[in-house]
């Protein structure tokens, strides 16, 4: 159920620090501990309660307040130069290429801190926690439960459409490359191999994909846009506005970074999910769940497809 809400409510928003101690009001006058707005609010009323703020103060910011996208932005284009520089000097030093996905991770991770610093803030501010464990678990594990089913069926039906003879080199095109060669449709489905590898790749999709990818895009790229964009609307508590569509469409536009596929994109629709649940929690928990599942549900696939 989509239901209105007051901007500043709700997990995944948040604020900066309050304003410092020593605030002007509009006469230039020093008042310690209080705000401008909040000074002329009382000059006007000397009876008024002080905690009983008028509305006008919460537009007042602190020092780091006001520079949520700003930051964002920084962050996202530090974070693509080093993604790209990366990529780029593995294609020289095959050291650099084997350990790719590592010293990406350590990338995504590296900036959070380097902002949270920076900002004055810590990590947990940004869902680096595991509570509210229950809610983290049930939206990481529930949603999957429900869209995997739905998932298949399209992966499926997309293959079927692009990799059938004579098909146009347009959609053939849209396959990742060379899995249109063994594709053989429902008839070909078979087990697939669950082993100790696949184990392996769990692992690795957990730590080094989706718990770096979750910190930066969701913890911190989408905590920075819902705190400068908050959402006026909410699903299960989770925001729905101009901050998620906008956190997606970096989280898309930085696996660009890598590698100039434009399959690549794909991922802003899953970004949509992930951010939701980030919002929803206010954890990374969840969306850490519901990526490393998706990443291996998808190989799971091409091992019973292909």
């Amino acid at each position: 159920m989509v239901s209105g809400s007051d901007p500043g409510e709700g997990a995944g928003s948040g604020s900066g620090p309050p304003s410092g101690p020593d605030d002007s009001d509009e006469d230039g006058a020093r008042v310690s501990g209080a705000p401008a707005a909040k000074v002329e609010h009382l000059a006007a009323d000397p009876g008024a309660d002080p905690d009983d703020e008028d509305p006008r103060s919460a537009s007042i910011s602190g020092p780091i307040q006001g520079t949520e996208l700003r930051d964002a932005m920084i962050a996202f284009l530090l974070a693509c130069a080093g993604v790209a520089a990366l990529a780029g000097l593995g294609a020289f030093v095959p050291a650099v290429d084997r350990n790719l996905g590592a010293l990406v991770a350590v990338v995504f991770l590296y900036v959070p801190v380097y902002f949270a610093w920076r900002r004055g803030e810590d990590l947990v501010s940004y869902g680096f926690r595991a509570t509210p464990v229950r809610r983290g678990l049930a939206f990481g594990l529930g949603a999957p439960l429900i869209l995997f089913p739905l998932f298949a069926a399209a992966f499926a039906l997309f293959y079927e459409v692009v990799c059938r003879p004579g098909q146009s080199a347009f959609l053939h095109q849209l396959a990742m490359p060379g899995l249109c060669a063994s594709w053989k449709g429902w008839r070909a489905v078979h087990a697939p191999g669950l082993d100790l590898g696949f184990l392996k790749l769990a692992f690795v999709q957990v730590v080094v994909i989706a718990l770096p990818e979750e910190l930066f895009f969701r913890g911190f790229i989408h905590e920075m846009c819902e705190r400068a964009l908050p959402p006026r609307r909410r699903l299960l508590g989770g925001g729905i506005g101009l901050a998620l569509l906008l956190s997606s469409a970096l989280f898309a536009a930085g696996h660009l970074a890598a590698a100039l596929d434009p399959r690549r994109l794909s991922v802003f629709f899953p970004g949509l999910l992930f951010g939701w649940m980030r919002s929803a929690t206010g954890s990374i928990l969840a969306g850490t769940i519901a990526h490393a599942a998706s990443n291996l549900f998808i190989r799971v696939l091409e091992q019973m497809f292909f």
